[in-house]
């Protein structure tokens, strides 16, 4: 049992959930928390991390078991998007209209969060580089949809190019954030 409590996160309960997901399943919560301190003020802020806890002798095995908590309390939560309802309306009305699939519209809506949510995409930073083929498989595990269809959603051939609504960049980078921009129209 640990001696601290999070605070709320600042994040939505989408980019929460994601983030915590990265963290345990992508081994970043190693990258992050490194030599019993963490990296980025902002990611543990958004995270709702206690800034007493910052000094403890014990920080990383604390994080863990709170935000493992967090995580596992989370997971059955039903996103109620309050402040982002007129983002949600508008994704929905733009996926509607350019008869979007499923894949494109989750894609389209964690794109939404990446820019929208500064701490989800600091902490997506700390993913490893990889190709177009490797940010497809990490996405599609974060999106939670098959492989094969978010590899094609991010194609030139893929509605969400031909239209601009993202840039999807066909080289090799530093992060996943890197192959998922806005488009001009939403910069």
């Amino acid at each position: 049992m640990s001696k601290y409590q999070l605070n709320p996160s600042t994040v939505s309960l989408y980019s929460e959930k994601i983030m915590l997901k990265a963290m345990f399943e992508y081994k970043l919560f190693s990258e992050f928390f490194s030599n019993n301190c963490y990296d980025d003020d902002d990611v543990a802020y958004a995270l709702g991390l206690p800034q007493e806890m910052e000094t403890d002798a014990d920080l990383k095995q604390q994080a863990r078991e709170l935000l493992k908590q967090r995580y596992q309390t989370i997971l059955a939560q039903k996103e109620e998007p309050k402040n982002w309802q007129t983002a949600y309306d508008n994704l929905t009305k733009l996926t509607e209209f350019l008869e979007l699939t499923a894949c494109e519209k989750a894609i389209m809506r964690f794109t939404f969060h990446l820019q929208a949510e500064r701490g989800l995409l600091d902490l997506l930073a700390y993913l490893p580089k990889g190709d177009l083929d490797q940010a497809a498989s990490i996405l599609a595990n974060l999106i939670n949809h098959p492989k094969k269809e978010v590899r094609f959603a991010l194609t030139k051939r893929s509605k969400l190019r031909s239209y601009g609504l993202i840039d999807a960049r066909n080289y090799y980078s530093n992060h996943l954030h890197d192959y998922l921009r806005w488009a001009f129209v939403f910069a």
